[in-house]
């Protein structure tokens, strides 16, 4: 219940820094046609996910896991961009009681819809976006996990874009997966941080 609640306190910092960075950066609306172009753009971050797994019926321990993400996207309005990610996840440990760990594999695509709130040099923005997932545990069955299980996963979260150059921006997101079907109970809170390239 702590772990959790830390989580969600985590969720709600992303959110205020980046709507107090943007409401007190000066240069914001002056900035808005040099940085808020459309266009074709790439990202690389790194991840970090907080498991929410739903394991109080089973006892098992569910570690959080470091990862990447990796995104193309495009800005077809001032205001809006499409995107595609990618993320992948090897060091997510299962530790059942009195039994030996097992690590799960996981990763999953997303098409998400960004909505940019400003389009100064730093840009709060708000996504949503449906996935799949694919989890891995082996032959261990462990919550009810093993090889090929795959889920609808659909996504929100909050982040920002702060420019650096006009093609140059630092990310920071975090957002919520949902998982369903094969891989439900599964829901995690990724955090990602990096760079995004715009042509």
């Amino acid at each position: 219940m702590i772990r959790k609640a830390r989580m969600r306190y985590a969720w709600v910092a992303i959110a205020f820094v980046s709507c107090w960075l943007a409401s007190t950066c000066p240069v914001a609306a002056q900035d808005g046609e040099e940085f808020g172009g459309t266009g074709f753009y790439l990202a690389a971050l790194a991840a970090y996910s907080f498991e929410n797994f739903d394991t109080d019926a089973t006892g098992i321990n569910v570690r959080n896991a470091r990862g990447f993400d990796l995104r193309i996207g495009y800005r077809a309005h001032p205001n809006l961009a499409i995107e595609g990610s990618f993320q992948h996840y090897r060091d997510r440990e299962l530790q059942p009681p009195g039994g030996p760990s097992v690590d799960l594999l996981s990763w999953g695509f997303w098409m998400n819809v960004k909505l940019y709130a400003l389009t100064g040099r730093v840009q709060p923005y708000a996504l949503i976006g449906p996935g799949v997932m694919h989890l891995d545990a082996g032959r261990s069955g462990l919550l009810r996990t093993s090889r090929d299980d795959n889920g609808f996963a659909p996504r929100g979260g909050l982040g920002f874009d702060a420019f650096i150059t006009r093609n140059i921006a630092a990310t920071l997101e975090a957002s919520y997966v949902f998982t369903t079907f094969d891989i439900e109970d599964k829901d995690h809170i990724p955090v990602v941080l990096g760079l995004t390239y715009r042509f």
